[in-house]
């Protein structure tokens, strides 16, 4: 006979994971959320999608393809882990292209020379994008929680 795991109420009540996965999903999503609005609609000062592409491929080398595909990634991964709805390849795609930024930014400041020279708005725009890929990638191991809209939508076992 199988035994029932016990569950920790948290303080909010649910389960405290539960509570802890949807912190961490809303805190990697919404500023996904907002970088992807910014280099898409153009909404909060950004560029939009025309100029934010030609941006990427002039400044950066970025292939168009890319560009749009991270800008994407970046939107509407957000979107889905801030929801709860196709956790694991919003999680997958927000840390791709959050990868790919670091990168980007490391190679176009020098590799380590912002870190040996103490520029630090470079080095806080590659701490932000691993620090975002790190808890994208967390967020894909631990799964969505029981409070992701996902779970409510088609149901399904929660993973631990």
């Amino acid at each position: 006979m199988r035994r029932k795991r016990a569950t920790k109420e948290g303080s909010l009540g649910g389960r405290s994971e539960d509570w802890g996965r949807l912190i961490l999903r809303a805190v990697v999503g919404l500023p996904a959320m907002y970088y992807g609005c910014q280099s898409l609609f153009g909404w909060f000062g950004g560029m939009g999608f025309s100029a934010a592409t030609a941006h990427f491929e002039a400044r950066y080398g970025v292939p168009p393809l890319l560009a749009t595909l991270a800008m994407f990634a970046q939107f509407f991964g957000g979107l889905g882990l801030v929801l709860g709805i196709g956790t694991p390849l919003a999680a997958l795609g927000v840390a791709a292209a959050m990868l790919g930024i670091a990168y980007v930014n490391l190679q176009q400041a020098g590799w380590l020379q912002p870190f040996l020279e103490g520029r630090m708005s470079a080095v806080h725009t590659i701490f932000l994008a691993l620090a975002m890929a790190g808890a994208a990638a967390a967020v894909l191991a631990l799964g969505s929680g029981g409070y992701a809209l996902e779970r409510r939508l088609f149901g399904g076992k929660k993973r631990r």
